[in-house]
């Protein structure tokens, strides 16, 4: 696997982006950058290989690259990303990808659009949506998911206002699913359609206090889970004949993120959910 990551030199609370930031917080910048190293490193010896977009100034934000984009069919469709963090973040991150000839495309909408609300499962495309925003932007983007993939997609609405994007209340680990329930509007979304996602593998459910600190905000890489983990998850994890890797990410969260948030997949090879489906039975 192959990441872009970008160190969080600049990171701050100019903008809060989720309900758990804290005008009142400050991010130890030094201590920020520290995690964000060892969260690198840990990928790597997972067996990743991480690129690097240089922070700027002027887009404190930058170090949360998972929003840039979404990884399709061996190409990047780049988000416009619209709101608090500008437009100069999906600017840089079109020149590094020609730069560095990663095949992509700029989604051709004015959506506010983020990468972190986009899971690619074995099931399908889940695009999430919080409650009380125009779901339209998330249904165009499940329907292009959809042309361009052949595979199912689905949106699903969000629970809990804490957790403002999919990934941080959802994972797909292979033979099981990181989840925190409150935060998935099961209600709304539909217990059939949910079942059918879930399928035949078992939920490792996230408490509370886990969820806060980000724990289902993980990164697979082939069988290792990277991410800020307690230790009863780890247990879970490992139970499941997963490798797990914590990491001390707090620093990051402050400013609204945690592992999954800090890699954008870039594009290797086209991956398919029935691919996908297929590494979870092996």
């Amino acid at each position: 696997m192959r990441f872009l990551c970008s160190p969080p030199t600049h990171l701050d609370l100019s903008h809060l982006l989720n309900e758990w930031m804290d005008w009142d917080e400050e991010v130890d910048r030094s201590r920020a950058v520290r995690q964000w190293g060892r969260l690198v490193a840990t990928l790597e010896d997972a067996g990743a290989t991480v690129d690097v977009l240089d922070p700027h100034p002027a887009v404190p934000a930058m170090t949360f690259t998972r929003d840039l984009g979404v990884p399709v069919d061996g190409r990047i469709i780049t988000l416009a990303n619209l709101g608090p963090r500008g437009r100069r973040e999906p600017r840089r991150a079109r020149r590094w990808l020609r730069e560095a000839d990663v095949p992509h495309d700029p989604w051709p909408r004015r959506d506010r659009l983020e990468g972190g609300n986009v899971l690619r499962t074995a099931w399908g495309w889940l695009v999430g949506v919080r409650a009380g925003v125009d779901a339209n932007p998330s249904r165009r983007l499940a329907a292009e998911l959809r042309a361009r993939t052949g595979d199912r997609s689905a949106v699903v609405p969000l629970g809990e206002q804490a957790f403002g994007h999919l990934d941080m209340a959802l994972a797909d680990l292979g033979p099981v699913w990181l989840a925190h329930p409150p935060a998935l509007a099961l209600a709304r979304f539909g217990s059939g359609v949910w079942e059918e996602i879930l399928g035949d593998r078992p939920v490792l459910p996230v408490e509370p206090h886990e969820a806060r600190r980000l724990a289902v905000n993980v990164v697979r890489v082939g069988g290792v889970v990277v991410g800020d983990l307690s230790p009863r998850l780890a247990r879970a994890i490992a139970a499941v004949g997963l490798e797990p890797a914590p990491v001390v990410l707090d620093e990051l969260r402050k400013a609204g993120g945690g592992a999954h948030c800090c890699t954008l997949e870039l594009p290797d090879q086209p991956t398919t959910a029935a691919a996908m489906h297929a590494e979870a039975s092996a």
